[in-house]
């Protein structure tokens, strides 16, 4: 083997430096990008070593693995085949919507303002009024109250 094969090798196995994201890291892909910007959005302020803590999958993030994720820090999850009752209730959290070619997009509801997130704000916009989602998830936050959430069986 040649010196230029060997660095070669050396170049594609050698682990990537901070902030470098790979091919087989779990924050590609639309649901591991979207992940840290919508835990942003909901004032989640953790670094990104604690997030990669909850990851457990080593390629992009699957739905399954995403939920799993949010879990681990302590969110509540739910997936769905269909906007949650408590969503369209009112209740503070997130709303990810995914659509079945795998785009994905989280609307973020805090104290009645609901803010848009997307993977990659530099892409083309593929979502929007016209998205059609397959799965939902809502995510709620640690220690959210049932207090401060609307109870969907009062009329």
């Amino acid at each position: 083997m040649s010196a230029t094969q060997a660095a070669q090798i050396s170049t594609d196995t050698a682990p990537a430096g901070p902030g470098t994201r790979t091919s087989a890291d779990p924050l590609n892909g639309p649901l591991g990008a979207l992940l840290p910007r919508m835990l942003g959005a909901m004032g989640w302020q953790r670094s990104e070593r604690v997030l990669r803590s909850a990851v457990s999958e080593a390629g992009p993030l699957t739905l399954a693995g995403f939920a799993q994720a949010l879990r681990r820090l302590g969110f509540e999850v739910s997936v769905s085949d269909r906007t949650p009752q408590r969503w369209e209730l009112g209740a503070d959290g997130a709303l990810v919507r995914i659509a079945r070619d795998g785009d994905a997009e989280a609307l973020v509801r805090s104290a009645g303002t609901t803010t848009r997130v997307v993977p990659d704000p530099e892409a083309p916009v593929s979502s929007g009024p016209g998205f059609r989602a397959e799965r939902y998830l809502h995510v709620v936050e640690p220690g959210a109250s049932a207090l401060r959430q609307p109870d969907p069986t009062v009329a």
